[in-house]
């Protein structure tokens, strides 16, 4: 494994040479106006491996020596989540922001990050400037964007796997703003108490015909089923019998009009009732 540190940075990097390599397995999503995509790791080390079409765009970064990512809460961190970078007013991201917009024409990012136990994964998808209907897309396909990331780990499995052999040394200035961001205790109550005060005793979906309303228990249990429990576990978990879990999912299968465990999940999913 051969890690270099970031000065050393160089056109004959092995992230420079599959530039045109990532930009043949990212062509279909200019289709949908995004002009620029990267996928990083970076590791506990402070090392990091990434894949992107445009060299020249993150070498000037590196140069420059910005930070790889606004500045990101504690609380956010042990969570798979994205967001919109733009909407952040920090002033040294700020200052990356206009010389990517500036520079490269590379603006209107959004960020993807899972947290692993051995790195952070980050991709980001950009279009350019004049591009106004590009938020609308971002929030209104969020499962493409979710889609393609498993199709870019597919395709480039090979490339991944040769970069984690070509990784770059970060300065810790890069990157140590990702989780020094404390949420307020008091912020965290008022969050509790609101949420508590938007109880829900039964959620309403428009059907056909008419409103389907489904109960909150029903909701809790099939929330446990999608997480893969058992009709034991699940009871366990709820404070219910087994036989009552499976008639809570008998009553959401005649409800939703569908047969099967995983259609129901699939629907409660897409209708993002599983972040509940």
């Amino acid at each position: 494994m051969s890690t270099i540190l970031l000065p050393e940075l160089s056109e004959k990097h092995y992230s420079r040479k599959i530039a045109g390599d990532v930009g043949e397995i990212c062509e279909p999503l200019r289709g949908y106006g995004i002009t620029f995509f990267l996928y990083a790791r970076l590791f506990n080390d402070g090392t990091l491996l990434h894949l992107t079409q445009n060299w020249d765009a993150l070498h000037y970064h590196y140069k420059k020596q910005h930070l790889i990512s606004p500045p990101i809460s504690n609380q956010s961190l042990g969570n798979k989540f994205f967001f919109l970078p733009s909407v952040i007013d920090h002033e040294g991201f700020n200052k990356a922001n206009s010389d990517w917009r500036n520079l490269f024409n590379i603006d209107i990012p959004i960020y993807f990050i899972e947290h692993y136990h051995q790195y952070m994964e980050l991709i980001i998808y950009s279009s350019t400037s004049n591009n106004h209907e590009i938020l609308n897309f971002y929030l209104n396909n969020i499962d493409i964007l979710e889609k393609f990331k498993f199709y870019f780990r597919d395709k480039a499995n090979k490339l991944i796997a040769k970069s984690n052999k070509n990784k770059i040394q970060l300065p810790k200035e890069m990157y140590s703003n990702l989780g020094n961001i404390n949420v307020s205790t008091e912020s965290v109550i008022v969050k509790r108490k609101f949420l508590k005060h938007l109880e829900v005793k039964n959620y309403i979906l428009p059907g056909k015909h008419q409103d389907i309303s489904l109960s909150s228990r029903e909701l809790d249990v099939i929330k446990e089923l999608a997480n893969g429990c058992t009709l034991k576990e699940t009871g366990k978990t709820l404070d219910l019998s087994p036989r009552t879990v499976e008639t809570h999912l008998n009553n959401l299968k005649s409800k939703l009009k569908l047969q099967r465990k995983t259609e129901i999940i699939k629907l409660i999913s897409d209708l993002n009732l599983l972040r509940l």
